[in-house]
């Protein structure tokens, strides 16, 4: 993948601001096959937009969840469309990330967010966890999650590893007692404006 082709896939978008979020940018800078793109548009009118918009132009819905919709096209790629909250920006949504690997965002105006280690850590495949996660779905995932990005490449060092675990352990009882609070560590979001000028390097 590299940016000019990743910014085609915001022709498939309703005409609203979005971004792109995760994998998709993630895999221009770690070579990483992406089997998805993850838009993310700011409030729930502009989600009921775009969920209307794929729907009539033939995508498939196939997943329901909190804060995202699924949806499959004719040729099997998946399209994931979040509202993380109301109100979201890209720096926020950049904020809302559990690795610095997954701290990333490109606009429909090719202006990228990221965390201030995401190229670093990005290249040298390294998982350094936030724990930024928004919901309890998100929490719930974070062995599924771990055990995804270890298969794709990644690496986590023992004390990374004992920051997820000790996390897992303190948050167990709060999931299964539904009374989970989020726990967001704001960090500067780095931001470069230019379209025409995709290199982080």
């Amino acid at each position: 993948m590299d940016i000019p082709k990743l910014m085609k896939y915001f022709d498939y978008m309703s005409n609203v601001y979005c971004w792109i979020g995760g994998g998709g940018l993630r895999s221009v800078y770690d070579g990483l096959k992406t089997k998805d793109i993850d838009f993310f548009v700011t409030c729930k009118e502009d989600f009921e937009k775009s969920v209307d918009h794929f729907l009539s132009n033939g995508m498939s819905l196939v997943r329901e969840m909190d804060i995202l919709y699924r949806f499959k096209r004719s040729d099997g790629f998946d399209i994931d469309l979040f509202c993380k909250e109301e109100g979201c920006t890209p720096e926020r949504s950049v904020i809302l990330s559990d690795y610095t690997m997954c701290a990333c965002a490109i606009d429909r105006y090719g202006n990228i967010f990221h965390h201030p280690d995401f190229l670093k850590d990005t290249l040298s495949k390294k998982l350094v966890y936030l724990g930024n996660e928004i919901n309890k779905s998100m929490a719930k995932s974070r062995p599924n999650r771990l055990n995804r990005f270890l298969k794709i490449g990644y690496d986590i060092s023992k004390e990374e590893l004992i920051k997820v675990t000790d996390r897992m352990v303190k948050d167990k009882v709060p999931l299964i007692k539904d009374h989970w609070k989020p726990t967001i560590q704001d960090f500067d979001v780095h931001v470069r404006y230019n379209y025409h000028n995709y290199n982080l390097r």
